[in-house]
C-alpha cells in the first residue's frame, strides 16, 4: 500500500488563485486598502504597508505558480524525517548563509521580478507521514547584504531572513517562526550535504502520482551515515547534537565549497561520526 506525503493546502482552485494575482491599478490599490486596515486593527505602523504589499504580491505569484506546475517539489522519504530535521536545530548564521543562498540561487534560477510571472518559480517540500502538511518556499532579495524567505502550508504563513534577524525569535509568539526556520535550513542543509540522496523523479511510494506528473520532483532519501540502527527507512527523531558545516576556507583543497554534516549522538542506536573538517583538509 502506497503511503501518504504531505500535501499543500491551496486558499482556492487554479482560476480563484488567478484572479487573485494583481492585474490592473484598481486592484493594487484594493490590495493596500485591505493591508492598511488590517495593520491599523493591529496596531502595527503604516511604515510597514510597503513590506506587506511585496510579501503579499509574492504570495500570490508564488502560490499560483505551484498550482499550475511551476514548481520544483522534494519529497523526503524517511518516515518522519520532519522531526529528525527540526531537531537538528539549524540558525541561518556563519557557513549555513552561503548553504542556503547556493541552494535556492540554483534552484529557483533568476532572482524573482514582479515584472515577469515566470520568475516566481517557489520550492515545495513533502514530508511523511501525511499529515505534516507540505511547505512552499519563495526567496526575494530584502536588501544588499539579506535575503527573505517566505515559507507557506496553506494555514501558517511565516517569514525569516538568509542571514537570521534574531528579533524574530525573541518572544513567544515567534515560535512558529522558529520552527519553520529550523526545518526549513536543517533540509536544505541536507540536500547540500548529500546530493547523492536527492534522485530526480517521483518517489516509488507516492500515493496519487498522477497529480506531480507534469512538474519537477525529487525524491530524497536517507544518507546511511545518518540512518539509526541499521534501518535506512526511517532516521530515527532523537538527534541530541550536530552542526551543519560549509566548508569555504582554502585549506579544504578538495572539500572547498561543500557541506558536511558533523554528527554527535542519538537517544537510540549507535553514534556516527562523519569527516570533521580537519580530516577532509587531509
Amino acid at each position: 500500500m502506497k503511503k501518504a506525503y504531505g500535501d499543500f493546502r491551496y486558499s482556492g482552485n487554479t482560476e480563484e488563485l488567478k484572479r487573485r494575482i494583481i492585474c490592473d491599478k484598481g486592484q493594487y490599490e484594493e490590495l493596500q486598502n485591505d493591508i492598511q486596515r488590517t495593520l491599523l486593527s493591529e496596531g502595527a505602523p503604516l511604515e510597514e504597508l510597503p513590506f506587506w504589499m511585496m510579501e503579499e504580491l509574492f504570495i500570490r505569484g508564488w502560490e499560483y505558480n505551484a498550482k499550475t506546475g511551476v514548481c520544483d517539489h522534494y519529497f523526503f522519504t524517511g518516515e518522519n524525517f520532519s522531526d529528525w530535521l527540526s531537531n537538528t536545530s539549524c540558525p541561518i548564521v556563519g557557513d549555513q548563509v552561503e548553504i542556503m543562498k547556493d541552494f535556492f540561487s540554483s534552484t529557483m534560477g533568476k532572482m524573482n521580478s514582479l515584472s515577469d510571472l515566470s520568475a516566481f518559480r517557489p520550492i515545495m517540500f513533502h514530508f511523511k507521514p501525511g499529515n505534516h502538511p507540505a511547505i512552499l518556499l519563495g526567496m526575494r532579495p530584502d536588501s544588499p547584504d539579506r535575503h527573505h524567505i517566505s515559507a507557506i502550508d496553506g494555514h501558517n504563513q511565516v517569514y525569516f531572513y538568509i542571514p537570521d534577524d534574531e528579533r524574530l525569535f525573541g518572544v513567544a509568539q515567534n515560535g512558529n517562526v522558529l520552527r519553520f526556520r529550523n526545518l526549513v535550513s536543517s533540509a536544505v542543509a541536507y540536500i547540500s550535504c548529500f546530493p547523492e540522496t536527492v534522485i530526480e523523479g517521483i518517489p516509488e511510494d507516492l500515493k496519487h502520482p498522477n497529480h506531480f506528473r507534469n512538474t519537477k520532483c525529487f525524491s530524497v532519501g536517507v544518507a546511511d551515515k545518518i540512518s539509526s540502527g541499521g534501518t535506512h527507512d526511517s532516521p530515527c527523531p532523537h538527534y541530541r547534537v550536530g552542526h551543519w558545516r560549509y566548508l569555504s576556507s582554502e585549506k579544504f583543497t578538495k572539500k572547498r565549497g561543500q557541506t558536511i554534516f558533523v554528527c554527535g549522538t542519538f537517544v537510540k542506536g549507535r553514534a556516527i561520526t562523519v569527516l570533521s573538517p580537519e580530516e577532509v583538509a587531509s
